[in-house]
């Protein structure tokens, strides 16, 4: 068993080596001793189920090499120094292993996932969104408008409520939104609008 734990943990730690000297973000292709062929996505994470969605997986390169350089780093240690037997020495390595793996992949999902949040469908109703016509709307045709939502710039195609033309760069308000294209209306025709409705209440 000792051999095994030497094997281990110097195969775990080159790697690691490797990985850290290389810089490698994409996929290790790495040939194991049968001959068998395992492909491990090391930084994109290309399990999305189980609850992973965008992150990486729990058995990623970096989380394998983790618990493979722990597990035999441990093991040969309390084979040699210890006075546990071979059967606890066996499992204190595995335990062990798993924890500083688990450890990794918490810090690799916390990286991945860092300024993510949820997307929650009221932040991007964009009905009463403010913004400018960055293209002209013609008579009866569709122009186009410009508006920031969550800290981008983002476009829409806009078509006028009264069908009349209007002119690029003039302040627009969405007062809905039918196949892709927003019927918007001047924001100073909207705001007289709006103060007549509520002078007549």
């Amino acid at each position: 068993m000792l051999t095994v734990y030497i094997i281990t943990f110097w195969v775990g730690f080159l790697l690691t080596v490797a990985l850290a000297v290389l810089g490698v973000s994409g996929q290790f292709h790495l040939m194991g001793h049968l001959g068998g062929h395992l492909d491990f996505h090391a930084s994109d994470g290309a399990h999305h189920g189980a609850g992973h969605h965008g992150g990486p997986s729990v058995f990623n390169l970096y989380t394998i090499l983790a618990f493979l350089t722990t597990f035999g780093g441990v093991g040969y240690v309390l084979s040699t120094t210890g006075d546990i037997g071979g059967v606890l020495s066996l499992i204190v390595a595995v335990a062990v292993g798993i924890v500083i793996a688990w450890v990794i992949f918490t810090v690799l999902w916390r990286l991945a996932t860092r300024g993510e949040r949820a997307m929650i469908p009221e932040d991007y109703d964009i009905v009463g969104m403010y913004g400018h016509l960055s293209i002209g709307i013609p008579s009866g045709g569709v122009g186009e408008m410009k508006y920031v939502l969550d800290g981008t710039t983002r476009a829409i195609g806009a078509r006028s409520v009264s069908e009349e033309a209007i002119e690029r760069g003039t302040e627009v308000v969405i007062l809905e939104v039918n196949r892709g294209i927003a019927t918007v209306i001047e924001y100073d025709r909207h705001v007289h609008q709006s103060s007549d409705s509520e002078a007549a209440t």
